[in-house]
């Protein structure tokens, strides 16, 4: 395990509890941008940053001791998970003996032991799920888990999978399993969320128009100033898209859509602006004109 340069902190980073913490970044890091900040702080020596970093990633967040331990091992330990997995599927297994044993309903399995569910806790929901019927032909893990798939990429063109965490997919996929929420439902708490953060398309996403649709003109905007694929400005530049996508009056308080100058002015502060062949141009006849005023020369 690397080490920080600072030997001061080098008792800090010596904790076993922080040792364990570092190994899960160090095998995580890829999956949450917070883990990747953690252990960028944690080599530069950076106790504050690093404890900061770890406070606010989904991983650490959202997710019981136990439930990192398992999601760490299956990434860093595969061969130890999988054999952990298998008794625990086993022991699950013995417990559910009236309930037909299936690769979906051990689909189900693996996701409750990856949450940090117990053997008690997940037998109580997979009879729940058959007290209501939902396992007779053992086919709900499959269809639950399509169904997670479809409803985050759902999320996505509303614009909002970012804002859900690792654990809300599990609470709706356990939730699903067990009949208490339909696809529907879930998908209206999208467009509720949607609606909450881009209140000026209210209406649109009230009527199934999803943000891809309602913000084109905004990422259009920004792949054109910032002469970038549309999906780069979606991505690279969301921030910058959801300014525009955001705006509120600030004569009537109200959200509303941002007039077209004020677009244009916005995407043109980001420093990336001034890299592109547009922007090199207009500062360099920015600078030609200030050149002539004063000096009466060119730069």
């Amino acid at each position: 395990m690397a080490e920080p340069k600072d030997k001061a902190n080098q008792g800090y980073f010596s904790d076993p509890q922080v040792i364990a913490q570092i190994n899960m970044i160090k095998a995580m890091r890829s999956l949450d941008p917070k883990l990747e900040e953690a252990y960028q702080a944690f080599i530069a020596d950076d106790i504050g940053g690093f404890n900061a970093a770890v406070e606010t990633s989904d991983f650490f967040k959202n997710n019981l001791e136990t439930a990192r331990t398992r999601k760490t091992a299956q990434i860093n330990q595969p061969g130890a998970f999988e054999q952990d997995f298998q008794n625990f599927a086993s022991q699950v297994k013995t417990a559910l003996s009236d309930i037909q044993w299936s690769p979906e309903v051990e689909a189900q399995v693996k996701l409750s032991f990856l949450s940090g569910s117990n053997i008690y806790d997940t037998k109580a929901n997979i009879l729940k799920a058959d007290s209501i019927g939902k396992l007779d032909l053992g086919d709900l893990g499959g269809t639950s888990l399509g169904s997670i798939t479809s409803l985050q990429a759902y999320a996505n063109q509303y614009w909002v999978d970012g804002l859900l965490s690792s654990s809300y997919w599990d609470t709706k996929q356990k939730a699903l399993f067990a009949g208490d929420i339909t696809v529907e439902g879930i998908q209206k708490e999208i467009r509720d969320l949607s609606m909450s953060y881009y209140p000026a398309y209210a209406d649109q996403i009230k009527a199934n128009s999803a943000m891809d649709a309602n913000g084109s003109d905004a990422i259009k905007g920004v792949a054109n100033w910032l002469e970038v694929d549309e999906n780069v400005a979606r991505t690279k530049y969301g921030s910058l898209v959801n300014k525009l996508t955001q705006y509120v009056d600030p004569t009537t308080g109200k959200p509303g859509v941002m007039p077209g100058w004020m677009k244009e002015k916005l995407i043109k502060s980001d420093p990336d602006w001034g890299k592109t062949k547009n922007g090199t141009e207009t500062v360099n006849k920015l600078m030609n004109v200030v050149a002539n005023d004063f000096f009466g020369g060119v730069v």
